[in-house]
């Protein structure tokens, strides 16, 4: 009798012990783990480098394709690996499909799109030193299937490591997320019409009369009646001749002295008249 009760306590001890143990188990499987890359969370108040997604709000209806990028800004630092998580919701966005871009050529891991999250992991050549500048990290297209809003957000585990920093710090600055909406129709802004100027009406001159030219009176000059000059005979009276002195007088000779021979065109003259007597 003594010896059945010593072997039920160690049973139950056994059975304890084992039950601590699954226990164990179930929650270190069950708990979740970020990906050890070695870098810590997102957000480093010395970080250096911004990602964002652009457009970083898109409108569309139903079953069309849309893209968005995902784009890298390193500046003057050496970028080496940029370690990438989103979330998505599968059933207002559907599936996203993920495309490396050409700022990192090269990957530590394959990309996974599932129960909700995306993940991707990629890295500069090692003999390059890090890569500076801009550039696009990935493309990511969408298909939602439903109306509805959502929006692909960056989580904790999004990390960016750079030869700057050799102790693993996250040198991610900031990251940008973006917002889907899904509408039956899409309004895009229209521009207001421009009212149209209702034209102020000319007012109309009123033609002014041209005066019509008067004609002048035509003035008919009757010709006076010139009278024609009567040729009025002239009738010459010959001067008497002193038939014959008779006495040698004084005055007789002297009345001889003084009376003037007769001009040639008075004899022509009194000739004239006595032929038309």
């Amino acid at each position: 009798m003594a010896n059945k009760k010593s072997k039920r306590p160690n049973l139950l001890r056994l059975f304890l012990i084992l039950g601590i143990i699954m226990l164990g188990v179930i929650i270190w499987y069950s708990y979740p783990r970020p990906v050890p890359v070695g870098i810590n969370l997102v957000g480093s108040d010395t970080g250096t480098v911004t990602l964002a997604l652009t457009p970083s709000s898109i409108s569309l209806t139903p079953n069309i394709e849309a893209t968005l990028t995902l784009s890298i800004n390193a500046g003057t630092s050496h970028a080496t690996a940029a370690q990438i998580e989103l979330t998505y919701d599968a059933a207002k966005i559907g599936t996203p499909t993920i495309t490396q871009g050409d700022f990192f050529t090269s990957s530590i891991s394959s990309t996974t799109v599932e129960n909700g999250k995306i993940n991707f992991t990629y890295v500069a050549p090692t003999d390059s030193g890090g890569i500076t500048g801009s550039g696009t990290l990935a493309t990511i297209k969408i298909k939602p299937p439903i109306v509805g809003s959502s929006s692909l957000p960056f989580t904790e585990n999004t990390l960016v490591t750079t030869t700057e920093n050799q102790t693993g710090t996250n040198m991610l600055k900031s990251a940008s997320d973006a917002t889907i909406t899904v509408t039956e129709t899409v309004t895009s802004a229209r521009p207001s019409p421009t009212p149209t100027p209702t034209p102020t009406p000319t007012p109309t001159p009123t033609p002014t009369p041209t005066p019509k030219p008067t004609n002048k009176p035509t003035v008919k000059l009757t010709p006076k009646p010139t009278a024609k000059p009567t040729a009025t005979p002239i009738t010459r009276t010959p001067a008497p001749r002193p038939s014959t002195i008779n006495d040698d007088s004084p005055e007789s000779f002297i009345s001889e002295i003084s009376s003037a021979p007769t001009p040639f065109w008075q004899i022509i003259l009194d000739w004239l008249a006595k032929f038309f007597q």
